[in-house]
Formats: C-alpha cells, sequence, structure tokens
C-alpha cells in the first residue's frame, strides 16, 4: 500500500493537477510514516518517507507555500541525515 501511494503522488503531480498533487503525498506520508513508526530500522521505508518529504517540499514550493515546503525539506533532511550516520560506508546515503 506504501509503495502504490508513493507512485500515485508521482503520477498525480506529473498529470498536473497540484492541488490533488498536494492530497496525494499528504497520504502517501501518513501511511509511509505509519510504516516507519512500526518498522523504525527498515532502511528502505525510511527512505522512501525521506524521498516523498523532499517532493512534497519541491511541491509545495512550486504552488507557493515556501513555509510548509522548508519543513518538509527539514524532515527529508533529517531522515537522510540518520540514513547517513547509520550507514557511513555506503555512498549513496552519504551524497
Amino acid at each position: 500500500m506504501a509503495r502504490a501511494s508513493f507512485d500515485l503522488e508521482k503520477l498525480t503531480n506529473e498529470i498536473g493537477d497540484k492541488q490533488d498533487a498536494l492530497t496525494a503525498y499528504r497520504e502517501s506520508l501518513a501511511i509511509q510514516q505509519k510504516l516507519v513508526n512500526a518498522n523504525p530500522t527498515v532502511i528502505e521505508f525510511l527512505s522512501d518517507l525521506a524521498h516523498s518529504n523532499n517532493n512534497l517540499g519541491i511541491l509545495l514550493n512550486e504552488t507557493g507555500q515556501p513555509g510548509e515546503s522548508s519543513l518538509a525539506f527539514e524532515s527529508a533532511m533529517a531522515i537522510c541525515q540518520k540514513l547517513a550516520d547509520a550507514n557511513p560506508t555506503d555512498t549513496d546515503y552519504q551524497s
């Protein structure tokens, strides 16, 4: 379900309806956050959550919501930092 919602958010954004895309991103984030809360050590779930927060930040910025955009980017960065700290030899997470 988390994967499907992640795909839906991206597709909705690509179609062009930004308000529908914002709704899809927020719904996807809620599902992904529940998944991370239940499985906090699964790197793939954390990575997906970071990507969704980053994508939401971009979309919020595009729709003129810079304050909310910054919060989404900060969430994405915090998750990415956690992944980088936990995987110091993984160059993907370090970059």
